[in-house]
């Protein structure tokens, strides 16, 4: 499931990765297991327009690459 970053920013992005890992992490026992990959969008950086790149958060390993669409 793609979704958008958790980031404080935008109200509906921020819902729909709320709500995306509130759906990963809730499965029943014979559900098949969900895997949430955040997109990057568009945001502020010093009253900047930033599109493409995540906020900075060390700690988070990105990796760029494409959703397979089999």
């Amino acid at each position: 499931m793609v979704t958008h970053p958790y980031e404080g920013g935008h109200p509906d992005h921020d819902a729909a990765a709320f709500v995306t890992c509130m759906r990963c992490g809730s499965r029943g026992k014979r559900e098949t297991p969900l895997l949430a990959m955040e997109m990057t969008s568009y945001h502020g950086v010093g009253g900047k327009l930033t599109v493409g790149a995540f906020l900075g958060e060390p700690s988070v390993r990105e990796s760029a690459g494409r959703a397979n669409s089999a």
